[in-house]
């Protein structure tokens, strides 16, 4: 899942990432698996708390795609 290659490249957990952003792991888990779409304002504090941009984030799941 791509949502995990981005959490371990940050060094962080889904129980990190859930303080973090104030969503539940379970719904993180969904996220990560692809069953669930988050909606834009889950999508900006996933970014906000991994130091990306939102503008950048499909530019950036599509090159960890590609590797």
């Amino acid at each position: 899942p791509v949502g995990g290659i981005m959490l371990k490249s940050k060094n962080m957990t889904q129980k990190q990432l859930s303080k973090m952003t104030g969503i539940s792991q379970g719904k993180l888990s969904k996220i990560e698996n692809g069953e669930a779409n988050p909606t834009l304002k889950v999508m900006s504090k996933i970014a906000n708390a991994l130091g990306m941009n939102i503008s950048l984030v499909p530019k950036q799941v599509q090159m960890l795609q590609i590797r």
